[in-house]
């Protein structure tokens, strides 16, 4: 054996597939999803097809998708094998039905990953080099950003962090690994949805007509419902999605807000002994712990889009969604102190039961309706702490709380379902 051969290449051991080959693949799959796009088409024409339609569109997405990438794998040293990805993500976008908008964004993502690779593909390896590294730094320093952004921070970070990173790590979902648990992590947040449907007319007692509701309790999520796995990771999951809804939430009763006196007027006239219906402010500070306003863009993006997928999901079919709204409770779910778990130091040396009532704090979220909007924007109770109150001497064989929750539902909550 020539100890000074040259040693073979991955290209003399394993031959690239032929790009005619690759090419004709990756056209069938661009066929396919511009078939499933052509479904589409006709779909929003018509307003509406039957479900055999839109299954033959995810399947037609789903084959062209996988025949597609499947053409790019074989020749990912061609610019043209990621400009025919690039077009299949975007027939596939529109060939996707709209209810699957997960899958749609999904695809949306991936044309610009194969628009930006091609173009990549397209610079000489200097320059190629050059833009690689360049993004390699980009994304770190992100990340380091990330773990300095907590006050208290210098100006500059605080800017750079907020304005061109917090977007960026956000959507590839990088920020809650790097906000370090210190000195304990925060309470859980569940979500407990009221579903109302309108399903006629009643008359009272005294003669007066009235609509009449179906109404039930959804709660996202649920154990051991949800717990589909032995690790529980479809649990957690879910939990992060109710996890979005507290994402940001703050008081703004400051003195600084003009908005301050209008909002503790509406809720102190609430709080009045013998007002109708009556709600008390339990904290210390007059209540401006008790409301908790979400970010902008929960309160115009994430809740309405749960309202809708909540209120499509608990309704049969388009006439009984239309007659349908759904009220959205956050669950803040208390951490104990070890001495209220333990009633070590507590009077009388009792525990506190860490499911117990009491240990959730709700806040309203509003009303939707299926088309996401807010039924009543001007809720006086809406973002406000609807709390559940120990009772000092419950009667024997009642409850030891006053659920505040279930008052303003209209319907007693099963606090069981939360263990």
């Amino acid at each position: 054996m020539d100890r000074d051969a040259t040693p073979p290449t991955p290209a003399d051991v394993l031959p690239p597939v032929a790009w005619e080959t690759a090419r004709a693949v990756g056209l069938a799959g661009a066929g396919m999803a511009a078939a499933a796009a052509a479904v589409g088409l006709v779909a929003a024409a018509a307003g509406e097809l039957p479900w055999v339609a839109n299954t033959a569109r995810l399947l037609l997405v789903f084959a062209g998708a996988v025949t597609a990438g499947l053409a790019v794998s074989f020749r990912p040293d061609r610019w043209q094998a990621w400009a025919i990805g690039a077009a299949t993500a975007g027939l596939a976008y529109f060939g996707t039905p709209p209810h699957w908008d997960s899958f749609r964004f999904l695809f949306a993502v991936a044309a610009g990953v194969a628009v930006a690779l091609g173009l990549l593909r397209l610079l000489p390896p200097g320059w190629r080099l050059g833009v690689v590294s360049a993004y390699i730094l980009f994304h770190f320093a992100g990340i380091f950003l990330a773990t300095v952004s907590p006050n208290p921070t210098p100006w500059l970070v605080e800017q750079v962090y907020h304005r061109v990173y917090n977007p960026y790590l956000q959507f590839l979902y990088l920020r809650n690994a790097y906000h370090f648990y210190s000195p304990e992590p925060g309470p859980a947040s569940l979500l407990a949805c009221l579903v109302k449907t309108e399903v006629g007319e009643e008359v009272t007692a005294d003669g007066v007509r009235r609509k009449k509701y179906d109404t039930r309790w959804v709660v996202l999520p649920t154990r051991p419902a949800d717990i589909r796995d032995p690790m529980g990771l479809t649990y957690y999951r879910r939990l992060c999605l109710t996890e979005q809804v507290a994402r940001g939430a703050y008081s703004p009763l400051v003195p600084q807000m003009f908005e301050k006196g209008e909002m503790q007027e509406r809720r102190l006239r609430l709080a009045t002994p013998g007002s109708d219906p009556y709600y008390p402010i339990v904290s210390a500070d007059g209540g401006a712990s008790e409301y908790k306003l979400p970010t902008p863009e929960v309160t115009r993006y994430v809740l309405p889009a749960y309202a809708q997928h909540l209120i499509w999901e608990q309704t049969p079919d388009q006439d009984a969604a239309g007659r349908t709204t759904v009220k959205l409770y956050r669950l803040e779910h208390r951490t104990l102190s070890v001495h209220e778990l333990t009633g070590k130091g507590m009077p009388g040396g009792r525990a506190i039961d860490p499911y117990h009532p009491s240990t959730y704090r709700p806040f309203f979220l509003g009303e939707f309706d299926v088309r996401g909007r807010l039924v009543n924007p001007q809720e006086p109770l809406l973002y406000w702490m609807l709390p559940v109150v120990p009772r000092a001497n419950p009667a024997p064989g009642g409850k030891d709380y006053t659920d505040y929750l279930s008052n303003h539902a209209g319907l007693e909550f099963d606090w069981d379902r939360l263990r």
